[in-house]
């Protein structure tokens, strides 16, 4: 690699960041499988909120399988809340991009559970705990700068439904919609596993604010 395109690789890091690649599929071209992992993290209101690991093995380039586990933390009644996630995962990618389609369309799902602690449902001897679904669409292009090194943007909407139950007042539904972008760079060096760094920006439909998941992600491609 010449001095110049180092050169623009880190400039265009430092302009980009944060930003996130979820799926291992995004990071292959079609025929090219090959397992993945993701760190994640998740800032709302400019505080860390949540972090999770994702590991998922794509199929053909057009396919992902996986799990996840992720620690979130909100709040219940005033007090401090811990949810903790874990669920799987299902990806695909609709249309792929080529010379002739300029762009990507993806479906994402994933099916988890949730157990939730908290002093507040410690001080009244209650337990709460969740299950529930999410469903995504994004469409986003892949922009190669050099023959190693790529840049992906995009947009993302993704709606949340889960149904928790407390042992005192029974179940309650939650929902959620979100829209917004989605940005990354990726190294695609021979021989070597595909990095990626990223992030989604969210903006909830029916709450303020602004949700920000950096991540980073590695696939080994098995050609």
């Amino acid at each position: 690699m010449k001095k110049h395109e180092f050169i623009c690789i880190v400039l265009a890091l430092l302009f980009i960041l944060p930003i996130s690649v979820s799926a291992q599929s995004r990071n292959l071209e079609d025929g090219i499988g090959g397992p993945g992992f993701e760190f994640s993290m998740g800032i709302i209101d400019y505080e860390l909120r949540n972090f999770g690991l994702t590991a998922a093995y794509s199929i053909g380039g057009i396919m992902d399988i996986g799990v996840f586990a992720d620690r979130e933390i909100g709040t219940l009644s005033g007090y401090e809340r811990t949810d903790i996630n874990a669920g799987f995962l299902y990806n695909i990618i609709v249309v792929k991009q080529t010379e002739n389609v300029p762009f990507n369309l993806q479906m994402e799902g994933s099916y988890g559970y949730t157990n939730v602690s908290s002093d507040y449902l410690d001080f009244f001897d209650v337990q709460m705990v969740g299950q529930g679904f999410k469903f995504g669409i994004s469409i986003y292009s892949e922009i190669v700068v050099f023959s190693n090194f790529a840049i992906l943007v995009g947009g993302k909407g993704l709606y949340k439904n889960y149904i928790f139950t407390r042992t005192d007042i029974g179940t309650e539904r939650t929902e959620e919609l979100k829209v917004g972008f989605l940005s990354a760079v990726s190294m695609k060096l021979d021989n070597w596993p595909i990095i990626s760094i990223g992030a989604e920006v969210f903006y909830p439909v029916s709450d303020p604010g602004i949700i920000v998941r950096p991540s980073i992600s590695i696939v080994n491609p098995s050609y």
